[in-house]
């Protein structure tokens, strides 16, 4: 992965300054196989990797944070109505943003919409109870 990210190390840079897409796009095609010969995406890593390099323009993708969006989704909406592959980055960063308005962390970083949108989705997982973060159950029908 080291190699594939050096490989083009001035060109993601710039990417990374500019914030965009493109970035997470290269990060994730390592080109690396599994067992089966098929590439290997590495999107949560890739957007791990870009958030660190530059936290006000990439949020972090990870499967708790969808499990979280969704359940806000039909929270607010009252049915589902984010639709898509959030595997593609732009509808994902367009996703992230909406639900930040709705939870008014519109304000705050990225960082803190993952942070909270990790643990929501842990709890809703059942991975996670809200008692041991001395937390009361979350509101009802979320």
């Amino acid at each position: 992965m080291g190699a594939h990210i050096a490989k083009r190390g001035a060109e993601l840079d710039k990417m990374l300054k500019d914030g965009s897409s493109g970035a997470v796009d290269y990060v994730r095609r390592a080109g690396i196989r599994n067992r089966r010969q098929k590439d290997i995406d590495f999107y949560s890593f890739a957007t791990k990797y870009c958030h660190w390099h530059q936290p006000t323009s990439f949020p972090m993708f990870d499967s708790y944070v969808v499990i979280a969006v969704r359940r806000i989704d039909r929270f607010v909406c009252g049915q589902r109505t984010i639709r898509g592959d959030l595997r593609a980055y732009p509808m994902f960063v367009q996703v992230i943003d909406q639900v930040m308005d709705w939870t008014k962390w519109a304000a705050k970083a990225y960082k803190t919409a993952d942070q909270g949108l990790w643990i929501l989705g842990q709890i809703l997982d059942g991975t996670l109870e809200p008692r041991d973060l001395g937390l009361e159950q979350p509101p009802k029908g979320l």
